[in-house]
């Protein structure tokens, strides 16, 4: 595998955005009515309106088309070997599953493991990795 990419058809990558719209929505409505709050709560409302900014960009497009999502030069930055075990969008996935489970704890974990490894690879894409190793 000389990359990283993600493939779907548009009309599977639609209905998922709905699903995780819902998921995230329904959790929201949780929050607001039990007063409740949860570690990641504060990024929810973020997290539907950038899925729903992409279901309206993507909607146009023919629903069997194939939607992909290339890291391009962002492999750069990635360990060839590390290719394989590179899996976001499942991790995300699990995220929104625990969620929808009401195990909140778990979610909170599952999605501070992915903004730890993408705080990493945003570091190496920026310089700042190689600023904070001691000299």
């Amino acid at each position: 595998m000389d990359g990283i990419y993600y493939k779907t058809i548009l009309s599977l990558g639609l209905e998922r955005m709905r699903k995780a719209q819902k998921i995230i929505g329904n959790l929201e409505e949780r929050i607001r009515s039990s007063s409740t709050s949860l570690p990641f709560s504060q990024h929810l409302s973020q997290i539907q309106r950038e899925i729903r900014d992409l279901e309206v960009w993507l909607s146009p497009f023919d629903k069997d088309s194939f939607v992909i999502l290339n890291y391009g030069e962002i492999c750069s930055h990635i360990h060839p070997q590390t290719y394989k075990n590179e899996n976001t969008a499942m991790e995300i996935w699990e995220f929104l599953s625990l969620i929808d489970r009401d195990k909140f704890e778990e979610a909170d974990l599952k999605i501070r493991l992915v903004q730890q490894k993408w705080k990493e690879i945003r570091n190496k894409t920026s310089g700042e990795f190689d600023k904070s190793r001691l000299q």
